[in-house]
């Protein structure tokens, strides 16, 4: 496992686990202060309701978290988490009481934040590390999503991506997920170590559904294992329910040529994919959203 050094505290107005809360969500539920400091050791995930930083000193790992719609989740953002900051944290789903990373559905938490950043984290053989979700559309042609505008997701770890828990159609073994939602930048992440997957499952580095105006760029993926469903970057536009089609996507910079499992950029019911400077580009395709119908 990869081990994260110390992310930079915070000199003013922190609240510390466990020196001042007890716990992650006690902290989050009872204190004021804009940063939390997590550190070191084992923790319990929290659901996060206010808008926060969350860092972590020497690595802290989060091993369960809150219960949301029957798989476990290390940090579930809500709504109300707008500008929340996660940092130097790992996220340990080997644990058998947490599944999901860092997560954000409008359906299943009754919103998904705008400008969130999630940077320098680690998260091990987790079903998914990040996810945004935001709200379902009526129709894949829709030009309007709503919810989780603008979140940065830069130089994390996934290590060890596993299809396993949250088992439908919305995903289940993808490093990061966006899905129905605008801005969001994909940045300098690596994605390492076995890729555990079914033979009729798919699983990604990156998933993108119904995402407006994103960039993924500078990745590195040099997994190992997988399937013949397993691709780097899959662009699905509006192949997921309730999702509308991708439109302005730009895939730069990315290197999948070290990656020992199938490695594939794949664009379906998209507008405007843009590849720049990619290494290990296997596949695209681009489809067009028929008659609008919701799949």
């Amino acid at each position: 496992m990869i081990v994260l050094l110390a992310a930079a505290s915070f000199a003013a107005d922190v609240d510390r686990v466990p020196e001042d809360f007890p716990t992650l969500q006690a902290a989050i539920d009872g204190g004021s202060a804009p940063v939390i400091e997590l550190g070191p050791g084992s923790w319990a995930g929290a659901t996060v309701t206010r808008p926060v930083q969350i860092v972590g000193v020497d690595g802290p790992a989060i091993t369960s978290g809150p219960m949301v719609r029957g798989v476990r989740v290390g940090l579930a953002l809500t709504g109300a988490a707008d500008d929340t900051h996660v940092e130097g944290v790992i996220f340990d789903c080997s644990s058998p009481k947490l599944d999901l990373g860092v997560f954000a559905s409008a359906a299943r938490l009754g919103g998904s934040p705008d400008r969130v950043t999630v940077a320098y984290n680690l998260f091990y053989e987790c079903a998914q590390g990040v996810t945004n979700a935001g709200a379902p559309v009526t129709s894949c042609d829709d030009e309007r999503v709503d919810g989780g505008d603008d979140w940065l997701i830069e130089g994390n770890a996934f290590e060890g991506i596993v299809a396993r828990s949250d088992r439908g159609a919305s995903g289940g073994g993808n490093g990061i997920v966006v899905h129905n939602a605008r801005g969001a930048e994909v940045h300098a992440n690596q994605f390492l170590g076995d890729v555990a997957s079914s033979g009729a499952f798919l699983t990604s580095g990156v998933m993108l559904s119904g995402c407006f105006d994103c960039t993924v760029a500078d990745n590195v993926f040099q997994t190992s294992g997988g399937s013949a469903w397993w691709t780097g970057v899959a662009n699905l536009g509006a192949f997921l329910r309730d999702g509308a089609a991708s439109r302005n996507v730009v895939l730069a910079g990315n290197d999948a040529s070290g990656d020992g499992a199938r490695t594939a950029w794949v664009s379906l019911d998209s507008v405007g994919t843009d590849l720049v400077d990619n290494a290990g580009v296997a596949f695209v395709e681009h489809r067009t959203c028929g008659d609008g119908a919701t799949r």
